[in-house]
């Protein structure tokens, strides 16, 4: 900058006549000043306008990056997604073939046990009846004869029928609470199963 200060001040003092050397000089070294600083500030400008590129492009590359990231998130939650749907369908549709075959398999055991009752009842009802006829057949033949033991005979007939109803009347009952039993059981498996399908 000093060379070039002093070829300006050299070439001016030969092209005009200088009164003044001092201001001149002063003259010459503002200007020379002047443009050194242009051309720092030219070079910082392009400097800056070089990092700021720079910086740009630095910041489109993390953006294009994120923007994959993003969609490579995106694709793994779809199939996450996907997949439990899968597995969700496959479980629904296990829990409907399993519950079905349940329904299937209880009614057939209601259908077995209400026939084993229909044949016992029918069983008793018949031996019951034999012995009714078999008990009037022997009362009858002896009714004459043995006035007295027909009476003994009627009360044990009695309290034999008396006790042959309370046995049935107990029996009655247990059945009635087996049934019960198994009917609030089934109720209570079907809530627990439409309760599990709802919360799937």
């Amino acid at each position: 900058m000093e060379h070039l200060a002093e070829i300006l001040e050299q070439e001016l003092e030969e092209a005009f006549e200088v009164k003044n050397k001092g201001s001149l000089h002063r003259y010459v070294t503002l200007l020379a000043e002047n443009l050194a600083r242009r051309e720092q500030n030219d070079k910082e400008h392009s400097e800056f306008r070089e990092v700021f590129l720079r910086i740009d492009t630095r910041i489109e590359e993390g953006f294009r990056r994120m923007d994959e990231r993003f969609a490579a998130v995106d694709k793994r939650f779809e199939d996450m997604q996907r997949t439990m749907d899968q597995r969700f369908e496959a479980m629904q549709n296990n829990m409907n073939l399993r519950f079905e075959s349940l329904q299937q398999s209880m009614a057939d055991r209601f259908i077995a046990v209400d026939k084993r009752f229909e044949d016992m009842q029918k069983n008793m009802d018949l031996r019951f009846e034999s012995l009714q006829q078999s008990m009037a057949d022997r009362f009858i033949a002896v009714d004459k004869r043995f006035e007295d033991m027909q009476k003994n005979m009627d009360l044990r007939f009695d309290a034999v029928q008396k006790n042959m109803n309370q046995r049935f009347i107990d029996v009655n009952r247990k059945f009635d609470m087996m049934f019960r039993f198994m009917s609030i059981g089934f109720v209570s498996l079907a809530v627990l199963m439409s309760i599990y399908q709802f919360l799937s």
